[in-house]
């Protein structure tokens, strides 16, 4: 059977073709970039000065018969999804959207939300993601700014803002539920084959007659949405440029809590991304027929690049509604991902689960590229994964020893500049590299080579190799500015030599040069001016501690409003040195690396392995939460601890003695 919406779309596409230019706004790169850096730049100006959908489009063009995204059993194909795509266009036209219009969206990982960032990128529209978490004056606010009379709500998050968008100028809500993109049995109705793993509290059932009649907007399905577009007449795809804003999307709000940063990023910045995860000018592995599983929130930029990276891949999302922690194993097994990307969090709240004697015997042989993103990983943390990826099998079967059982991958970047460093099998690689140049080798992450990017001191000079400071990028993937334009030059920070560079708002140092490696350390207001006027960086006092790999997994130091350092130490559960041997070696170690007026206001907070650390609604550690922890008494000072030590050996030599 003919496919008129592909049909329709492929002539769409050929008109929009037709009148692109190359982009006169070109992006001024470093010449210190590679010449096939260069190159491939030069080509994205010349030939890409369109919407990222159609670059998508352009990518996928042979590849129609392949799935595109896989949703509780049921594999959707490219061209089952660009045809469904063509449908939501039409549908946004026939509603009143235009070129430049935005579209506010709040939505579950579901199929429905690829379809909106496609059909509001190819006509020329920003699609507005933001979270049910926010603040309900923030989310009103931003909802009334965006000048929008249409959203669109998946029903999970709609009873969440029902109040908020009751009170807010939208006149159409148009809930999307999840069970919309389910299977269909035999008498036609949605079925979930993995209902039984999902359980009782992940409901896919529609609640749409129940919700309208509760609200006094005019509420519509995606049913009644699709059917407006139905009889649309007129163009339905925009000619857009690289420079266009393409989408706005939220910090993770560890700063202000529900209210976080609004940024906006332009169509250059999704074809740059994805065009430099490509094995010919990334020199990766190329990503061929892989299932990818990404447990980010899909408001941030992260994840919409990540959606973006995977279909320019020709490769199959899968999507996941439900990022509780405690569902990430389940996800695992209904998703059954060759690549997946998480937080350090969810990551060893994993590992925990995998611990447990039930599940022992899980095994991920598929499971070929673990990437820990949105937040650090200290070498303790690494090390517990490592453990749990190889006790567990990852990717044996995908991969040869000794590629497998895999290592952990590791990436670095922010909302403002993008994921701009990576580095594939971290520990296996550093392995390699000890073995070529015959000493430990410490590798860093490495940025893609599309960037430049130096490391500032409080001078603005550039940093010598090992000494830390401001890390700061020039990148084609950088944002466009933020909702809030007072804030912008928040984002900016100039060298001694008065040049411009994004600001990554992090503290890094250089770990060596040959590989272009760095280390990323702490927050950019995460350190001190000592008496005599040195600067201390508090992340000192991690590194310190987390030497300890064998018996120390995580470690975070939290400044307090009392000038209070607070090293929260979670053990190596596979540790059989007592807490109070560990914290006495920290203890010492601390006062021999760590300036006396720093060592004499550290406390320790032992976390339990059940207890963990406490992770945020955006799926990061909750520092809000750990700066609220103030109970001093019950925590362990940093002197008392080498002398309770002491004390408990001495009086063990007592015992032994008599």
């Amino acid at each position: 059977m003919e496919n008129n919406n592909l049909h329709d779309l492929y002539d769409e596409i050929k008109r929009i073709q037709s009148e692109r230019k190359p982009n006169t706004n070109v992006y001024k790169y470093s010449d210190k970039l590679t010449r096939k850096a260069k190159k491939a730049l030069d080509y994205i100006e010349r030939n890409n000065n369109n919407s990222w959908a159609l670059f998508m489009f352009e990518r996928n063009v042979n590849s129609m018969d392949k799935t595109a995204i896989k949703y509780r059993g049921n594999k959707i194909s490219y061209e089952e999804m660009y045809s469904k795509v063509f449908e939501y266009c039409k549908s946004l036209k026939a509603l009143g959207v235009k070129k430049g219009d935005q579209v506010p969206v709040c939505i579950s990982n579901i199929p429905e939300y690829i379809y909106l960032l496609l059909a509001c990128s190819f006509i020329g529209a920003t699609i507005h993601l933001v979270g049910s978490w926010f603040d309900k004056n923030n989310l009103k606010n931003i909802l009334n700014n965006t000048n929008s009379k249409i959203m669109f709500i998946s029903e999970d998050y709609y009873e969440k803002i029902m109040d908020v968008v009751e009170e807010s100028d939208i006149q159409t809500p148009i809930l999307i539920s999840l069970e919309d993109s389910l299977m269909k049995n035999r008498e036609g109705k949605p079925f979930n084959p993995y209902q039984d793993i999902d359980g009782e509290n992940h409901v896919f059932t529609s609640r749409f007659n129940e919700f309208k009649g509760k609200s006094i907007k005019n509420v519509i399905n995606q049913k009644e949405f699709i059917e407006r577009g139905a009889e649309y007449k007129g163009n339905v795809l925009e000619s857009t440029t690289l420079d266009d804003v393409a989408t706005i999307t939220y910090t993770s709000g560890t700063t202000e809590k529900g209210c976080p940063k609004g940024v906006k990023h332009s169509n250059r910045v999704y074809i740059t991304s994805s065009r430099f995860k490509l094995a010919d000018v990334s020199g990766m592995p190329e990503m061929k027929d892989l299932t990818a599983l990404y447990e980010i929130p899909v408001y941030s930029h992260t994840n919409v690049s990540n959606v973006a990276d995977t279909l320019c891949c020709n490769c199959t999302y899968a999507s996941e509604p439900f990022k509780e922690t405690n569902f990430f194993l389940k996800s695992l097994l209904i998703n059954k991902p060759h690549y997946c990307q998480s937080t350090i969090g969810r990551w060893l709240f994993l590992g925990k689960e995998l611990s447990k004697e039930a599940n022992k015997k899980i095994k991920f042989p598929y499971l070929i590229m673990c990437d820990v993103a949105g937040e650090g990983c200290s070498i303790g943390e690494e090390k517990f994964l490592n453990r749990m990826a190889k006790e567990h099998k990852f990717g044996t079967k995908k991969l040869p020893f000794p590629l497998s059982p895999v290592t952990f991958s590791m990436g670095g970047g922010t909302c403002e500049a993008g994921g701009v460093f990576t580095t594939l099998f971290h520990e296996f690689q550093q392995g390699v590299l000890s073995a070529l140049y015959a000493r430990k080798y410490s590798l860093g992450i490495i940025p893609f080579n599309m960037i430049e990017y130096e490391i500032l001191n409080h001078d603005g000079d550039y940093c010598a190799l090992n000494e830390p400071g401001l890390l700061v990028v020039n990148s084609p993937t950088s944002f466009s500015g933020y909702t809030d334009e007072q804030i912008d030059p928040s984002a900016y920070v100039f060298d001694k030599y008065g040049k411009k560079w994004i600001n990554m708002g992090t503290l890094a140092y250089k770990s060596d040069e040959r590989a272009q490696s760095i280390k990323m350390k702490g927050r950019e207001k995460d350190f001190v001016i000592l008496k005599d006027g040195t600067f201390f960086p508090i992340f000192k006092i991690e590194e310190s501690i987390s030497k300890d790999t064998k018996n120390i997994m995580s470690c975070t130091v939290i400044k307090t409003d009392d000038n209070v350092y607070v090293c929260h130490i979670e053990k190596q559960p596979n540790s059989s040195k007592r807490i109070e041997d560990v914290l006495s070696s920290c203890a010492l170690r601390l006062e021999k690396e760590i300036p006396e007026e720093i060592f004499n206001k550290i406390y320790f907070r032992v976390r339990s392995y059940e207890e963990g650390f406490p992770i945020s609604k955006s799926g990061k550690r909750d520092f809000n939460s750990l700066r609220s922890e103030k109970d001093y008494e019950n925590m362990i000072y940093v002197e008392d601890a080498i002398t309770k030590s002491n004390n408990q050996k001495n009086n063990m030599v007592l015992r032994l003695t008599k």
